[in-house]
């Protein structure tokens, strides 16, 4: 089994955040740029780095007529709602449907802990109200990721984006579950 390359893409920012023909170069976006998430998310926070790769990968999808993606690792949903606006603008000019699903157990990494202990709010309430406004283009899962993987067939997922539990074991069980059901070329 070999292992994907990793890349720096060269992306312009979406129509859809007001700066278009804007050079990004993944992962970070340009000095002084930042994400308009329409007031759902607080402007200083910067968990969401890498919205060219989630435009790439949503402008892309044009031999088939349906794909699908799934990005374990939620959070607060910071990227689940930047995808879910670029699948909400692809699907207004194509014909092709897009699922997307975003798993997380929502009781947060051990680097989130000292976060959210004072948090009194549940993260997936809070999350499931964050994406609301794009619903339909997004499928809130809370379950471990490694038992979500057998909800899809093996080779059915044309995108999987890794970003749950950020240990080496935690990642490399991910890579593991999930391998075999990206399909070729995913």
């Amino acid at each position: 089994m070999t292992t994907p390359s990793v890349g720096i893409l060269k992306y312009f920012q979406p129509d859809w955040m007001g700066v278009s023909n804007q050079p990004i170069h993944m992962p970070l976006l340009p000095s002084g740029k930042s994400i308009d998430f329409g007031g759902v998310f607080p402007d200083n926070d910067t968990a969401f780095t890498y919205p060219c790769l989630y435009s790439a990968i949503a402008r892309s999808c044009k031999n088939k007529s349906e794909y699908h993606f799934v990005e374990l690792g939620t959070f607060k949903g910071q990227s689940a709602f930047y995808m879910s606006k670029e699948i909400e603008q692809h699907m207004k000019t194509t014909d092709t449907k897009i699922i997307f699903d975003t798993v997380d157990t929502f009781e947060g990494s051990s680097e989130h802990k000292e976060d959210l202990k004072d948090n009194n709010v549940s993260l997936y309430e809070n999350t499931k109200k964050q994406l609301e406004p794009l619903n339909e283009h997004v499928n809130i899962i809370k379950s471990d990721s490694v038992k979500n993987s057998s909800r899809y067939k093996d080779e059915s997922l044309d995108f999987v984006f890794v970003d749950g539990d950020h240990s080496y074991d935690g990642v490399t069980r991910d890579i593991k579950a999930y391998w075999k059901k990206l399909r070729i070329g995913g």
